[in-house]
């Protein structure tokens, strides 16, 4: 077991909660997510709140890989939110990351952020009915900022993105589940087919996926028609792909 502790938070609190992490993560906490990953929230014996990430145990192979040749994912989603806040955007503050191994091949890894607290825009943008229109805009707003600043945020899934209202109406967000971001060089600018693909990762209802697309393409300044007509068509490819992955899986379980 290895682990990395932001300086900021360094001390004997979080090493020994820690060191007792893999131990009592079943166990303890309050989960908030359980699917292929778990989060949890824990409290520390100071009354300081975190949330725990575990990543799901990679497979034999992945093992081997983030055992010797790729960053882990949690070590990932630990540099990269200081990425984001340099960057300019929110992302709750990272404390630290950990990593079980056995015989250099990865096991388990977790990821330990400050708690945000704030809601999803899915609770605006999905659940709701009609979707708020001023969270749509700003959201696009985000997007077409993240794409400006050469990030690609690898899964724009609307649970992943929380926000807090201003005082004007408008919102402010920060992102979660940051592991799989692209970067490049500030003023390195990825493609348009790359910033309209990354858009399809925002998995919403066709109205409302129109709706932010458009905004988005406002936003970047590209000329609005030809470069909707393409979004579009590049959402419709990443959909049949996407269902015919699904359909395969099927076909072996």
């Amino acid at each position: 077991m290895r682990f990395t502790i932001h300086p900021a938070y360094s001390g004997d609190e979080v090493e020994t909660f820690l060191k007792r992490l893999p131990m009592v993560f079943d166990g303890e906490g309050e989960m908030l997510y359980d699917k292929r990953n778990q989060v949890k929230r824990f409290v520390l014996p100071s009354g300081r709140p975190v949330v725990v990430k575990r990543f799901k145990k990679p497979i034999l192979i992945q093992r081997i890989i983030y055992g010797f040749f790729r960053k882990t994912k949690a070590r990932r989603a630990y540099l990269y939110a200081a990425v984001l806040r340099h960057r300019g955007f929110g992302t709750p503050h990272e404390i630290a990351y950990l990593e079980q191994r056995r015989m250099g091949l990865l096991s388990y890894c977790y990821f330990l952020a400050e708690e945000d607290g704030a809601p999803a825009i899915y609770e605006r943008l999905v659940a709701q009915r009609p979707f708020d229109r001023v969270i749509a805009d700003d959201f696009a707003a985000l997007v077409a900022a993240l794409h400006q600043k050469s990030i690609l945020h690898g899964d724009l899934n609307p649970t992943n993105v929380l926000f807090h209202t201003r005082d004007d109406g408008h919102h402010t967000f920060s992102l979660i589940d940051t592991n799989r971001m692209r970067f490049k060089a500030l003023g390195r600018n990825f493609t348009v087919y790359e910033c309209l693909e990354n858009l399809t990762r925002f998995d919403v209802e066709d109205e409302l996926y129109r709706y932010v697309l458009r905004k988005y393409i406002e936003c970047m300044g590209w000329e609005i028609e030809p470069c909707f007509s393409r979004g579009i068509e590049i959402k419709r490819s990443y959909d049949e792909r996407r269902h015919k992955r699904k359909a395969l899986l099927k076909r072996f379980k």
